[in-house]
């Protein structure tokens, strides 16, 4: 099994939260799962640069995140 980065580049998706080495936001995938209603096996299916274990860490990510502000929780 391989590390899953949630990477923040200003250079990429104008700097919004995405899995290293890919340009899927993850907010994009937490909005699939969420809004779409769509499993993390019909995600990756659906974004072939994608696997399950990256979707997971893309909504682990998000639900860790402010909401508003889209920044991490401060504990």
């Amino acid at each position: 099994m391989r590390d899953i980065e949630i990477v923040i580049d200003p250079e990429i998706l104008s700097g919004e939260p995405h899995l290293e080495g890919t340009r899927i936001s993850a907010w994009k995938i937490h909005d699939m799962c969420s809004m779409v209603g769509m499993s993390p096996e019909e995600i990756a299916d659906e974004l072939p640069t994608v696997d399950v274990e990256g979707v997971k860490a893309a909504l682990e990510y998000v639900e860790n995140q402010d909401e508003k502000t889209k920044s991490p929780v401060k504990a």
